[in-house]
């Protein structure tokens, strides 16, 4: 059986609180009592709880991010997830906080709600990452007492924040770099329906065609998998040759990844037969030959800026509820002219 506070506090001779406040550092014990206390401690093997340690000093938050259906969800690579976590990481270490990291399916988001989650864990507050509209949580946070941030999905609410990408914008302006090499019939290699990210960079790419006077050859979804999208770029490029479109924009590096794939499998060659794009940043874009054009999303500096704008809402100050993160345009070789 492991040895409480109240073991030692028995063997000590002295109450519950005076070890828990020897333990936190309070400066109104002495020091031979707190020596005392700790030899005790040692003696019998007792290890403080760690979430009682920081809920018991002064200044202490813990805060949490939440990967919401991470193990289903295709269109949360690895890389983005660590990137994330290492820009909260980076904001905590640097504020004294601590951060817990959980992931949640959406059954396991149907059994118990956001706020019960974050009581039990004695959260002062989390991030959500790859929360979808059809999950539980999204109404939830709507009228949750317990601040959240949310990255890339915007929910609307008393205790909410948002931080994310302006995935118009970034989506117009690479299918423009695409537009101007005189590619007149895309194929939008989409990701889900129900994804609100999606929707915006599929309204930015309509947008920029629209300003050329075009409309997209079609749009497929693909679930952010690299293997559907490898598929159905084979099927489009052995049904069609380069009869009809010649580039197909992605809605991540993934799925580019897979119709860059697709288009060598078939015997021609990226940037030059067809134009290929992405969306993300990701490393491995990088690695194809020719490395694929993209957005960078910044992901590090999104979770910074999590991070920041959850600790201010905790603490009840100011601060702007809705921050968009700058994206940084790769243009590379995958972009050939027509």
């Amino acid at each position: 059986m492991a040895v409480s506070i109240r073991d030692v506090a028995r063997a000590a001779g002295v109450s519950v609180g005076t070890v828990s406040r020897a333990f936190n550092g309070y400066s109104d014990i002495k020091d031979e009592t707190k020596r005392m206390i700790l030899a005790t401690a040692k003696e019998l093997g007792y290890v403080p709880n760690l979430n009682a340690k920081i809920l018991a000093a002064k200044n202490q938050r813990i805060m949490a991010v939440i990967l919401a259906g991470f193990m289903a969800d295709r269109g949360l690579t690895d890389e983005l997830v660590i990137k994330m976590l290492r820009g909260a990481s980076s904001y905590a270490i640097a504020h004294n906080l601590e951060l817990a990291a959980y992931i949640l399916s959406s059954e396991q988001q149907q059994e118990k709600s956001f706020e019960q989650f974050c009581r039990e864990h004695s959260l002062s507050g989390a991030m959500c990452f790859g929360v979808k509209t059809t999950d539980a949580y999204y109404e939830d946070l709507k009228k949750s007492k317990i601040p959240c941030v949310t990255v890339d999905v915007l929910v609307e609410g008393e205790n909410m924040g948002y931080v994310g990408t302006d995935n118009a914008a970034a989506s117009e302006e690479i299918a423009k770099l695409v537009l101007r090499r005189n590619h007149k019939r895309i194929v939008f290699l989409n990701g889900r329906r129900e994804a609100t990210v999606c929707t915006e960079r599929l309204a930015g790419m309509e947008r920029a065609l629209k300003l050329y006077g075009l409309k997209l050859e079609a749009n497929l979804y693909t679930d952010f998998r690299a293997n559907q999208a490898e598929e159905m770029v084979t099927e489009y490029i052995m049904e069609n040759g380069t009869e009809k479109a010649t580039a197909f924009i992605c809605a991540s590096d993934l799925v580019a990844l897979g119709a860059a794939k697709a288009i060598r499998r078939c015997g021609y060659a990226v940037g030059k037969d067809f134009s290929v794009t992405g969306f993300d940043g990701l490393h491995i874009a990088s690695l194809n030959d020719p490395s694929i054009s993209t957005v960078n999303q910044n992901m590090e500096a999104k979770g910074y800026a999590a991070a920041e704008m959850l600790h201010a809402i905790i603490e009840g100050r100011r601060v702007k509820r809705q921050r968009l993160i700058p994206y940084t345009l790769i243009e590379t070789e995958s972009i050939g002219n027509y």
